[in-house]
């Protein structure tokens, strides 16, 4: 039960933050999850309730999405920090490469 309502979490940001891709595509979340997990709408829909009558499983439960979440964020901000970095470096580079070709060229011009 913990993917699925990890699942669900993800879709519902991903809906919030892709309202019109989602809008538009006619992709279903609930059809989705009953494909992925092999369940048909009432027996998901049966399972969140039972769920929701059990205080402490799913507070447990919630907690481990929000883990997950949380070292999933921290995953993803390390990808982007990783990306911007490598992007900085290479600009560098680029720079560095046509400070030389500028020098290269004002020597050129010096000696003629």
């Amino acid at each position: 039960m913990t993917t699925i309502l990890y699942d669900i979490a993800l879709i519902k940001s991903s809906k919030a933050n892709f309202f019109d891709y989602f809008n538009n595509s006619g992709i279903s979340p609930e059809e989705y999850l009953c494909y992925k997990y092999n369940v048909d709408q009432i027996m998901l829909e049966e399972n969140i309730s039972y769920y929701s009558y059990e205080p402490e499983n799913i507070k447990k439960i919630y907690q481990s999405i929000k883990d997950s979440l949380e070292r999933k964020e921290k995953y993803l901000e390390q990808i982007v920090e990783n990306k911007k970095a490598l992007l900085l470096a290479q600009q560098r580079e680029e720079d560095s490469l046509m400070n030389a070709e500028l020098i290269k060229d004002t020597i050129k011009d010096s000696i003629q």
